[in-house]
């Protein structure tokens, strides 16, 4: 789907890129999903285009944060970014997909297609065109999923060698009691 974004809302993306650093179209592309550009019922009735819980600067709207406008919205959801809970993950980013990884390993959520349904939406809005910072790199989801697979491929290898060793150790023990009876009946062979 296809979404038209104002200056305005590249205006308050930029912000949050030169106030914490997090990159304008990761901005962008999480307020289309989690508000719907601003259509969803939270964004209308509290101002919360990132879906935050708790007490925003206008009180809170069953259990969401209430803002007096969408500027401190985007300003909210640059400040909670901006957490080590998140930098810790994020500040080695060199892409926008490694980014949103970053955002989802500091447990901003829990679903598990977070980080492609977010690109999906940057990619088919082109919404890295409104980076100004070094998240130029590409975020296509052919990236994402290479990233993803390495660290699979990583954990599995890993695995795999952890598997190999301890059913070769298993083989030289079953070898070494096999032997061991063999021994044990030859020396016992001409015993009544």
């Amino acid at each position: 789907m296809s979404f038209t974004i104002t200056s305005e809302l590249e205006n308050y993306a930029h912000g949050v890129r030169e106030k914490y650093g997090v990159p304008e179209s990761v901005t962008l592309g999480q307020a289309i999903y989690e508000s719907s550009l601003g259509q969803s019922n939270i964004a209308k009735q509290a101002n919360n285009w990132f879906g935050m819980k708790g007490t925003g600067t206008a009180g809170s709207y069953n259990g969401w944060q209430k803002f007096n406008n969408v500027s401190e919205s985007f300003d909210a959801y640059g400040k909670l970014l901006s957490k080590d809970r998140y930098t810790s993950y994020t500040k080695n980013a060199t892409t926008t997909a490694e980014y949103l990884q970053g955002i989802v390993n500091g447990g901003y959520c829990s679903d598990a297609g977070y980080v492609s349904n977010v690109l999906k939406i940057i990619n088919d809005n082109n919404l890295e065109q409104y980076n100004t910072s070094q998240y130029k790199g590409s975020s296509s989801l052919l990236d994402s999923a290479s990233s993803v697979m390495s660290g699979i491929g990583s954990a599995v290898t890993d695995t795999a060698k952890n598997i190999g060793a301890k059913i070769l150790t298993a083989g030289f023990i079953i070898l070494a009691l096999v032997l061991g009876i063999l021994c044990i009946a030859k020396a016992f062979e001409g015993v009544n």
